[in-house]
């Protein structure tokens, strides 16, 4: 996987020389930078918006659901919905919009990209993707919202993570957990409130600096080796390697 994916040279790739081409990691520096500085933006932001003292995530959820019911023509209740939710608070669920897609993956999960405009009038953040899975819909029906208590968990632990994740890539520390993580959150609010195809460029951004992404000025620099090291001086992994690299 290593020497077909990532350490690619001469050519010597499944597909050939379109793998073989390595670019400076530090191209991809104020990417990073910029990638954690809006992780953390969102997280203060949420704060500031009483997310540690009341219960929001039923009004969160159910204002994103009622804008994509406005589009898709399927009544529903309106509610606030709040930043990477669909802007039903600002009236957009009162729009008719227009429905682009509208699939039913064989009863397994609803694919929905929709526009709060008409098309000729919308802009990249009038767009909104959204997956509709069944089994995230009862989690969150049955257990995340059975409550005001876990709500207030869910929502904390939504906060701390979005502000360590932004830290941990302005830092370039534990990049590789701190993307993925990244991209876990992302995936959670695609399957939840919907994402804004504005703010698909954060999804791309973490794929780009999972690997490596914070050895290059990052503190990465000098922890990855040193934790690398001490892994391997466990015994029940240094049985299990294959090769030292």
């Amino acid at each position: 996987m290593k020497h077909e994916f990532f350490t690619i040279r001469n050519c010597r790739s499944f597909v050939g020389g379109h793998f073989s081409n390595r670019t400076p990691s530090f191209l991809i520096v104020l990417l990073r930078l910029w990638l954690g500085l809006v992780w953390v933006f969102e997280g203060v932001k949420k704060i500031n918006e009483g997310w540690f003292r009341e219960a929001k995530l039923t009004g969160f959820f159910s204002g994103a659901n009622d804008w994509f019911n406005s589009i898709l023509g399927i009544a529903s209740e309106g509610a606030e919905a709040a930043s990477y939710a669909t802007p039903v608070a600002n009236g957009a669920a009162e729009q008719a919009g227009t429905a682009i897609i509208n699939w039913n993956i064989l009863g397994l999960f609803k694919v929905f990209f929709v526009s709060g405009k008409d098309l000729v009038e919308s802009t990249l953040s009038d767009f909104g993707f959204k997956l509709d899975v069944p089994l995230i819909n009862w989690f969150i029906d049955r257990v995340v919202l059975s409550s005001e208590t876990i709500q207030l968990i869910m929502q904390s632990s939504i906060i701390i993570m979005e502000i360590l994740i932004g830290l941990a890539l302005i830092g370039g520390l534990l990049t590789f957990p701190a993307a993925a993580v990244s991209l876990i959150l992302l995936f959670m609010f695609v399957c939840t409130t919907g994402v804004y195809l504005s703010n698909f460029w954060m999804i791309f951004a973490g794929i780009a600096v999972l690997i490596c992404g914070g050895r290059i000025f990052g503190l990465d620099y000098y922890v990855m080796p040193w934790l690398k090291e001490r892994w391997k001086r466990i015994p029940i992994v240094r049985r299990l390697y294959i090769y030292n690299d």
